[in-house]
């Protein structure tokens, strides 16, 4: 991550079979931002101390800009497994529409505008 990141607060941690997923907020040049991590776990399907192991590389699911600054300490998750190569991940952050990501994507979400639920799934 460029040092521009400061203060990373988790918000929300799960897993889906063998990955887990770290969804963060930080403060990126005092922008607001929504940072999203995949890593495989050491053991499938929980989250075990071990696991925190792989996170010295994990894959960046989210890294984009958030509407509000004053966003709650938690946010709700679900992880919905579809097939290898589509496991959704829903937020829930009680300010904004619910956001959707596919998981195994290999892009970067940058623009959240992109991924709310509503009217439309684009993911």
């Amino acid at each position: 991550m460029p040092e521009s990141y400061k203060h990373f607060k988790v918000v929300a941690t799960g897993s889906i079979r063998d990955y887990g997923v770290v969804v963060c907020t930080c403060k990126n040049n005092s922008t607001e931002t929504l940072v999203v991590f995949r890593f495989k776990n050491a053991i499938g399907g929980a989250l075990h101390s071990q696991d925190f192991y792989h996170l010295d590389a994990p894959d960046l699911i989210v890294d984009a800009p958030l509407a509000h600054t004053d966003y709650p300490d938690k946010f709700s998750i679900q992880l919905n497994y579809e097939s290898e190569d589509n496991i959704k991940l829903y937020v829930a952050d009680s300010l904004d529409t619910i956001l959707v990501f596919n998981i195994m994507s290999k892009t970067v979400y940058d623009d959240l505008d992109k991924c709310y639920i509503y009217p439309t799934a684009p993911c």
